[in-house]
């Protein structure tokens, strides 16, 4: 079964609002339209004719791009002439929190607002700016709107706001909500198979987390080199040294959501918090103090880690896959060669720490603003997008089927072909550029459940393999977990915990880089009680806690 994960793009949707601007319920004909709706034209463009919308997207550019128009591409196009709407998207530039608290001061907003999250501390700040309107009756509504008729309950109870209404039209929900690959596996402990050949050891050695340190060991001891004359080196990782919730992750350590995980006993407790933290930071300051760290791993960035990846020049990544995406989409290669080794577990712990989580219920959507130009016609296109109540996203980025790529009736899913030979070439050729001139969207945001390919050529398949056999490998072990509510508590808009999250990552980034590169043991304790003293001195951490705890009450 393949769930489509459906991301911003696809769910726009509309309402209407009154004389005054003010919201009323969406759909409801009789109330007074808004000059603009009664001016637009009707939400049923004729055939082959489409209407023109704008939206403001929260993400960040798709290939760079600040501003796109669908109806230009050839997907987009055809798209267009299917849903009868095309979109005009202003995307985020810079921080999106600040981006959005910017147009919240000036009013000015476009058609719909598409958001990557259910993010219901901007509802409140839309709501109280009157900027947005209320959704509900689009639902209710099977003669018009079918589609959106047909939508789980259980979805829209997601999308509801604390005052009853819905304010966002759903995306990205799951066909199969009991699904355990919800979201892409990609932290991994990822294993250079020459170098493990090379000290004569084999996958099945490597289940234990001094069976990983004697390999790191071993290697160094070796002083084996790259073809380039280069020694290898034992250990390496990402940006900002990300890599230790990984590890953390081996020692029990939950760092998804907020933070927080639920003890056995009922309590919470978050990983700053949480001994094993340490045990997991002691453990690498131990490696690095041993020369089996990469001496540049404190300062070098993901394109410098994906070179080294790329000449085979590292014995272990234990980190994201996202470090080093490029070198596994981009074709075959030495990186695609690195083994996939389970998550070792430090002693005395019995489950993986939680990196993250996915909603099967949805996690994205759009407003409608009360500057819609044409509330019905988004509706109408959100109702073609949310065909037969499962998020039909693909259709937003690959156009629709029969034009851009077959179905196999008998599979009941996507073939592997592209039927349209302009945008079939690009994609062989790997051509990025002109698969976005397309329309065609060079993201694969999908949950893959049977390492369907869905719509990539033949020629693409041993790199997107190694991609879907990397999920289907570390999706099972759990470190990424259904949607539990405790994970992503509601905090108060001007409250403590918002005001002091962005302090607080930062000083987790600092410190920690500043732990695993101690000098000794002396050294390792001062910089924690530095760290302790910060967080409430700097970040105001107790009281944050105890804000976080009152909320999910």
């Amino acid at each position: 079964m393949l769930v489509l994960v459906m991301v911003a793009v696809t769910g726009c949707s509309g309402g209407k609002s009154n004389s005054s601007g003010s919201p009323s319920p969406a759909g409801d004909t009789k109330s007074s339209a808004s000059p603009a709706a009664s001016a637009a034209t009707s939400a049923t463009p004729a055939a082959g004719k489409f209407i023109e919308l704008t939206a403001w997207s929260s993400i960040a550019p798709p290939q760079g791009l600040l501003t796109s128009k669908a109806s230009d591409t050839k997907v987009g196009l055809s798209i267009a002439k299917k849903s009868g709407v095309s979109f005009t998207v202003n995307y985020t530039q810079g921080d999106k929190e600040q981006n959005f608290n910017l147009r919240l001061a000036s009013k000015d907003w476009e058609d719909v607002i598409w958001t990557d999250s259910i993010n219901f501390d901007w509802t409140e700040k839309l709501l109280k700016a009157g900027a947005i309107i209320p959704l509900d009756n689009y639902f209710t509504q099977p003669d018009k709107y079918p589609n959106l008729a047909k939508i789980p309950k259980e979805v829209l109870d997601n999308y509801r706001y604390s005052d009853g209404h819905i304010y966002q039209f759903p995306a990205g929900w799951y066909e199969d909500p009991n699904s355990i690959y919800g979201y892409w596996a990609a932290a991994g402990w990822y294993v250079n198979p020459t170098t493990l050949a090379a000290v004569n050891m084999k996958t099945e050695d490597l289940t234990s987390l001094d069976a990983f340190e004697n390999y790191l060991k071993a290697v160094k001891a070796a002083k084996l080199k790259d073809k380039n004359g280069n020694e290898i080196i034992p250990m390496s990782a990402g940006k900002e040294l990300r890599f230790w919730k990984t590890v953390a992750t081996a020692f029990g350590v939950t760092t998804a959501g907020n933070g927080f995980e639920q003890q056995a006993n009922g309590s919470f407790l978050h990983y700053r918090d949480d001994p094993r933290l340490v045990q997991a930071l002691t453990w690498l300051n131990k490696l690095n103090r041993e020369g089996l760290l990469d001496a540049e791993i404190a300062s070098q960035a993901d394109e410098q880690l994906q070179q080294k990846l790329t000449n085979q020049r590292v014995a272990l990544v234990a980190d994201e896959a996202w470090r080093f995406w490029g070198t596994v989409t981009a074709g075959k290669g030495p990186v695609t060669d690195l083994l996939k080794i389970k998550f070792p577990m430090a002693p005395g712990v019995s489950k993986l720490g939680v990196m993250d989580t996915y909603n099967p219920l949805g996690t994205t959507g759009a407003f409608v603003t009360t500057r819609s130009k044409n509330p019905d016609a988004v509706a109408k296109y959100a109702d073609w997008s949310s065909e037969k109540g499962v998020s039909r996203g693909w259709e937003m980025y690959y156009g629709p089927y029969g034009e851009f790529w077959d179905w196999d009736p008998a599979a009941k899913k996507p073939n592997y072909v592209i039927t349209d030979k302009e945008l079939s070439d690009a994609q062989q050729k790997g051509d990025y550029k002109k698969m976005n001139e397309l329309g065609f969207s060079s993201i694969v945001n999908l949950a893959p459940f049977d390492l369907d390919l869905n719509y990539f050529n033949k020629a693409a398949e041993p790199q997107l393999f190694w991609i879907f056999d990397m999920h289907k490998f570390y999706a099972p072990q759990q470190y990424i977990v259904k949607f539990k509510p405790y994970y992503n508590v509601k905090m108060p808009a001007d409250g403590v915990w918002l005001k002091n999250f962005g302090t607080l990552a930062k000083l987790d980034t600092e410190y920690f880089a500043k732990l695993i590169l101690a000098k000794n043991d002396d050294d390792f304790k001062k910089i924690w009680e530095q760290y302790q003293t910060q967080l409430e001195k700097q970040g105001n951490w107790s009281a944050a806690k105890a804000e976080w705890i009152a909320a999910k009450k």
